[in-house]
This record gives C-alpha cells, sequence and structure tokens, in this order.
C-alpha cells in the first residue's frame, strides 16, 4: 500500500507535469489539444487560476474563454469554473456575461463580479446584474449617476418600484425633474403609489 504522503507527492507530480504539458501546447499555439488535455487541470481551483493567467499573460483572450466554457459540462465542474467564465466575459466580452448569468445564475459567485464590472465601467451590463442580483437600491443609484449609458426609463420603473430605501425615491425625482421632465408624470404615478402623492409634489418643488 502506498502511503498517503507518497500518493499526494505523486499528484503534485502529476499536476506539475500536466501544468508543463499545456504551457508546451500553449506555446505551440495548439489550442484545441489544450482544450482536449487541460480538461483536467481547469477542475482544480488552483490550476484554473494558474492556466487562466498564463493565458492572458499571452493575450490569448478568445482561446481562454472557449477553454474554460468547454469545462461547464464536466461532471466535476465546480462554481470557480462558472465565475471565471463570467470574469472573462466582463473583462473582453461584456456582451455575453448577461446570458451568461441567467443560465447559470446559481453556479456563479456573483459578488466577484460586482467589482470587475466597476473596474471595465460596463454600466449598462452592471445595472443588469445588479438586476438578476437582486440589488435594486445599489442598481438605482448606479442607473442615474451613470445616466445616459446605464439609464433606461422602463427598466428603471421596474427597480424604483423594489428599492428598499424608501429616502432613494425621495430623491429620483431630482434626476427627472432635471434629466427627463416630459417622463416625471409616469414616475409621479408609481412613487404616489408607494410613498404618497403630496410627498412627491412637494420633493419635485424643493
Amino acid at each position: 500500500m502506498v502511503p498517503s504522503n507518497s500518493r499526494s507527492y505523486l499528484q503534485g507530480e502529476q499536476c506539475l507535469n500536466l501544468e508543463r504539458s499545456l504551457f508546451c501546447l500553449f506555446d505551440a499555439k495548439e489550442f484545441r489539444l489544450v482544450q482536449i488535455c487541460g480538461l483536467n487541470a481547469i477542475v482544480q481551483v488552483d490550476d484554473l487560476e494558474e492556466v487562466s493567467n498564463y493565458y492572458q499573460n499571452i493575450g490569448y483572450f478568445d482561446e481562454l474563454s472557449m477553454f474554460v466554457d468547454s469545462g461547464l459540462d464536466l461532471e466535476c465542474a465546480h462554481m470557480g469554473l462558472f465565475t471565471k467564465l463570467g470574469t472573462l466575459y466582463v473583462r473582453y466580452h461584456p456582451e455575453s456575461l448577461i446570458e451568461h448569468f441567467k443560465l447559470f445564475v446559481t453556479c456563479i459567485n456573483t459578488p466577484m463580479l460586482i467589482p470587475i464590472y466597476d473596474e471595465q465601467q460596463h454600466w449598462q451590463e452592471f445595472t443588469n446584474l445588479y438586476i438578476q442580483y437582486g440589488e435594486y437600491d445599489t442598481t438605482r443609484t448606479t442607473m442615474l449617476y451613470h445616466s445616459p449609458e446605464a439609464w433606461e426609463h422602463m427598466q428603471f420603473i421596474d427597480v424604483i418600484i423594489k428599492v428598499i430605501n424608501v429616502e432613494l425615491s425621495y430623491k429620483t425625482t431630482h434626476f427627472y425633474v432635471e434629466e427627463h421632465h416630459g417622463l416625471i408624470k409616469a414616475l409621479f404615478n408609481v412613487l404616489a403609489a408607494r410613498i404618497g402623492h403630496n410627498c412627491v409634489v412637494h420633493d419635485a418643488q424643493c
């Protein structure tokens, strides 16, 4: 019987040899072979991060996205894989993130994506992510601070009725008065049902 510490050593050597083989294939631009051989590596969280860093350091962003995507169908696919693909989409293909999030919302560590969205300043996708995550107060604030990129009237109306902090509802009227006066009546109808017609009118006049 092989001692447990020996088994751990052998497994470590196997992982190291696998990584070396993958990096050789990277250098040879044999991405199809990387995709076939590397699936055993990316199911390990630490190996996934090392492989990801290697790809990004040499500028193969699309190939890395396809590689990680190929691992999502594995039985041993872990949250790190789904989250990693999300971070890659944020940085390199933000248009693909929302669909990825809708399909795998329960498999993604959403809080890890939010700082990256903030860093990349993809405000429209940022607000959509917050909506999917149920962070309506933050969604409302982001939409107002980063309009017109993040603001859309009907989407905003859906958000404002779900805001928990009522104070944010009051402050919203100033934004509409200053930037979207033609839509102020629609906003009043929504807010009046929640905080009272007189409160809304008074706040708009201040």
